[in-house]
């Protein structure tokens, strides 16, 4: 049977409607009735099987994990050519990469993303979860809810990270939770400068208190081994916040560089998966 093309918007998949194409084969689609909106993968028509049995995992583990900062899987079902889908929750609220685009994040706000991004994540690293392709647009920033954030697009698949992607993913496929912190030292230092890690040359944090400067290029190195965990990013962040790191001791940072950081190596994490990663969201490339 031939590979199916793009879905058309308006497509109906159960009780939802195509609004929208994202990546491979991921839509964004809404409630035909309450309106809500969703995030569709569906499994392709050559290995719909294997990919029926990884989504099923996929989704077990999403819906294991109760952190406030989690999109939900909502709804999954089939398709009349035995093609799984599932639909999983986009959470109301503002865009990270919306907010990046409009301005800079102060010290404050930069840090306390970066603590409740890790925190998230810490939580699912613990459970054996790794988002796995953590971009601007996996971020949905809240308020007045339980937690400020929430991050979705868990499980979709891509070939190509672009600038999200930790040095690792191109060479022997083997990666630990340490990629999402990269992702997240990405996002991070795209939140803080405009810019992205090496974009016109630059490497370093320009205009950041050191301890905010530190982490950052921390969670960029490109050692795995030489990155924290997120639990340790949690922490540090949490740190810097309680000192009052608030901006106003502000210094050009000159190293380190982000391919010699000087630290600690972070514990080994379980190594989870034994190729390369197949989940993110839109790719952010200005």
């Amino acid at each position: 049977m031939s590979e199916p093309g793009t879905l058309a918007d308006g497509t109906r998949i159960g009780p939802y409607r195509v609004s929208g194409h994202l990546v491979a084969n991921t839509y964004r689609a809404a409630h035909v009735t309450t309106g809500a909106r969703v995030l569709i993968e569906i499994a392709s028509i050559s290995d719909w099987r294997d990919m029926m049995r990884e989504m099923m995992r996929a989704q077990r583990l999403a819906e294991a994990l109760k952190h406030p900062g989690v999109a939900r899987i909502i709804e999954r079902g089939v398709l009349a050519d035995h093609r799984p889908w599932i639909a999983t929750e986009v959470p109301s609220g503002l865009g990270l990469y919306e907010v990046i685009a409009r301005r800079t994040l102060v010290v404050g706000e930069a840090t306390s993303l970066i603590r409740d991004v890790a925190d998230v994540l810490a939580y699912a690293h613990a459970r054996g979860v790794i988002h796995r392709a953590l971009t601007l647009r996996s971020i949905t920033m809240r308020s007045g809810a339980a937690f400020p954030l929430c991050i979705s697009e868990w499980g979709l698949r891509v070939d190509d990270l672009g600038v999200f992607g930790a040095p690792e993913l191109t060479m022997d496929g083997r990666f630990d939770g340490r990629i999402d912190v990269y992702a997240l030292g990405v996002i991070a230092f795209r939140a803080v400068t405009r810019r992205f890690p090496g974009e016109g040359g630059v490497f370093d944090v320009p205009h950041a208190p050191t301890g905010l400067a530190t982490l950052i290029a921390r969670m960029l190195a490109i050692s795995p081994s030489e990155r924290p965990i997120a639990a340790e990013v949690r922490a540090v962040a949490s740190e810097l916040i309680a000192a009052g790191e608030d901006g106003e001791d502000v210094v050009q940072v000159g190293k380190p560089r982000f391919s010699r950081p000087k630290w600690t190596p972070s514990p080994e994490l379980v190594i989870t998966s034994e190729r390369a990663p197949t989940a993110s969201g839109e790719i952010e490339k200005k």
